[in-house]
């Protein structure tokens, strides 16, 4: 009785709580275990500790989140004048559970993923893959046309410069710029609309993209865009599927397309309203030159072209070693949509963060010392700001709290 008492005072944040945690009770321990009433009146202890319990198990020198429990300002060494919350918020999402109310606040550590830097002008190499490796993105005449068409719609509705793209039937390559510094709403608009085009036009029911995130790594010099443009051209002779990077029926980016080729594509007639002005019934990919600084146009090309007979050199090489057949791109054209690719791939492989080239080992470590400054200085801003402080500042190339949240953020 005394502790429902107890949650009579805040009852609906505890009892979410309650209900998500004592049933581990049942689970762990059989119901005549001499131990499973003790772990009952431990786990109700701990909820109804007073805050400077709290303080005292929690100490002020960890980083802390909001659970449920009454705020208290003295934890995090504030005033019993500072707000716990900004103006007008009424929830915040916690990494453990769904709700916690600003009434309803206590500090514990909190474990959430690494934070993604983005700034305007940044070039990127963005890839992902359909679900379970299908076939769904087989080239065809009108699925080409309809990824043109919503790239090049989609991009300079965000102000995205593309350099170069190769689609394959299971996953996507873009080497892009993002001008304003918004690519994560690019790729959402992006990756959303190319779903429900292609459930239309596949008949699929389901998802599309896999449901791990997109690979976005941060090419940091001349030397990455090289090799990723010449990477992604050559993906099709690495797979097996092709001989050369011509051959390839899908769409893909050659050397003599860098900067000067422009897509003509019209509006899928299957999907998209051709009466809402946010759709025109042709648009223009325009594939623009990497911004390398003091290196040419007529370079770049040159360097990819290289870059991309060395790839195929090797890719010749190990399907020869291997006994493979080469497809060709007859063959691709009649392959079924659903069909699943059949190669093995390494679980659990490492997505890298950022990209420098092949024997860049000072920008590899200046890289490094960027990022691993930018997720400190990160992370001590968002301890203080999920602890009540709304002055704090951000680093520069924080995204989602400054367009979510409202933070402020260092002018550099």
């Amino acid at each position: 009785m005394a502790r429902l008492l107890l949650l009579r005072r805040h009852p609906l944040p505890r009892l979410l709580l309650l209900k998500r945690l004592l049933p581990l009770r049942k689970l762990l321990l059989p119901k005549r275990h001499p131990l499973r009433h003790p772990l009952k009146l431990l786990l109700n202890k701990f909820f109804a500790a007073p805050a400077a319990l709290m303080k005292e198990r929690l100490g002020t020198s960890r980083s802390f989140f909001f659970l449920f429990r009454p705020f208290d300002p003295t934890l995090v060494g504030g005033s019993p004048a500072s707000p716990p919350f900004a103006r007008g918020s009424q929830f915040v999402r916690s990494a453990y559970f769904p709700l916690v109310g600003p009434r309803h606040a206590t500090c514990v550590p909190s474990r959430v993923t690494l934070p993604r830097r983005i700034e305007p002008g940044m070039t990127f190499l963005i890839t992902r893959r359909t679900q379970r490796r299908t076939h769904l993105l087989r080239p065809d005449k009108l699925l080409n046309e309809l990824y043109v068409y919503l790239l090049a719609v989609i991009s300079q509705r965000h102000g995205v410069l593309v350099h170069g793209v190769t689609l394959m039937s299971t996953h996507e390559h873009l080497v892009v710029t993002d001008v304003r510094g918004c690519l994560p709403r690019f790729l959402a608009e992006l990756h959303r609309t190319v779903a429900l085009c292609v459930k239309v036009l596949r008949k699929w029911e389901g998802e599309v993209w896999d449901g791990a995130k997109t690979s976005v790594v941060e090419l940091r010099t001349s030397a990455a865009v090289i090799e990723k443009l010449a990477y992604s051209a050559a993906n099709p002779v690495v797979a097996g599927l092709v001989h050369h990077a011509q051959h390839w029926p899908g769409v893909t980016t050659l050397p003599k397309d860098l900067g000067q080729a422009r897509w003509v594509a019209r509006r899928p007639a299957f999907y998209l309203d051709e009466a809402n002005p946010a759709w025109p019934e042709t648009a223009t990919l325009e594939l623009s030159r990497p911004p390398l600084s003091q290196v040419t146009e007529e370079h770049v090309r040159i360097a990819v072209e290289d870059e991309l007979r060395r790839l195929e050199t090797e890719a010749h090489n190990e399907v020869r070693a291997k006994g493979w057949a080469v497809a060709g791109a007859r063959h691709l054209l009649l392959l079924s949509p659903f069909k699943r690719a059949k190669g093995r791939e390494p679980l659990r492989a490492l997505n890298p963060t950022f990209a420098v080239g092949r024997g860049q080992r000072k920008a590899f470590f200046a890289a490094v010392r960027a990022i691993r400054e930018f997720r400190v200085a990160y992370r001590e801003a968002l301890d203080a700001w999920r602890c009540g402080s709304r002055n704090i500042i951000f680093p520069r190339a924080t995204w989602m709290m400054r367009e979510i949240h409202g933070v402020m953020t260092s002018p550099a």
